[in-house]
């Protein structure tokens, strides 16, 4: 990107965030497009792709792979043979950064189902585990879960998940969780109703009550 660009694209963020700031009616949409504005002044391309390997992939359906923060561990759901149920989540680890992938590993029991377990997403901290479940007694076809651990190097730690509730469930399907860590400390995640037609899918913020 050259040096021109750069700096227009800088110039027309902080006119959009000055914007914003003078603004009562601020939307998650402004929000997100001001981050993208940011992000394409700050970040390069893309370099192109490179498989894990056969260690991590397998010939079933890998997808949803989440990155820990230290870049030690990749949580991702599969439906490879051996598991619990249709889809579960498994979490791969290395010993370093420049150390391979080792093979992945079920988070057994307490976190599969035999039915549809998937989007795994872990917080910064390492004690939290939000993901989608289509486990029976949900408000929907695939509702949203937490689990946590003590010991953020556990991963046969977790606890029983929690449903987090009807104010974030319905009986649309929900997916592809989300949490971050933000100034005011909040989970924001993202969620979508696969079962309304494409104009309608839309993504939504959530945080816990305050206490």
């Amino acid at each position: 990107m050259s040096r021109s660009r750069t700096r227009t694209i800088i110039i027309l963020t902080l006119a959009a965030g000055l914007f914003l700031a003078c603004t009562s009616e601020v939307t998650d949409v402004d929000r997100v497009q001001q981050s993208t504005a940011m992000s394409a002044a700050k970040y390069s391309d893309w370099s192109p792709p490179v498989s894990l390997g056969p260690v991590v992939n397998s010939a079933a359906n890998e997808q949803n792979a989440q990155l820990s923060k230290d870049g030690l561990a990749i949580y991702f759901s599969s439906n490879r043979p051996g598991g619990f149920g249709a889809q579960d989540i498994y979490v791969t680890r290395r010993a370093s950064l420049d150390r391979p992938w080792e093979p992945p590993v079920n988070l057994g029991p307490r976190i599969n189902t035999p039915l549809n377990d998937f989007a795994p997403n872990v917080s910064i901290d390492g004690h939290l585990l939000f993901f989608a479940s289509a486990r029976p007694g949900g408000f929907g076809g695939a509702d949203l879960y937490m689990s946590r651990r003590d010991d953020p190097n556990d991963d046969m730690g977790w606890g029983d998940p929690v449903n987090l509730g009807a104010e974030v469930n319905t009986a649309e399907r929900r997916g592809a969780t989300s949490p971050r860590r933000s100034a005011s400390p909040r989970y924001e995640g993202a969620t979508r109703s696969d079962t309304a037609p494409l104009d309608e899918r839309s993504i939504h913020t959530m945080s816990p009550p305050r206490g």
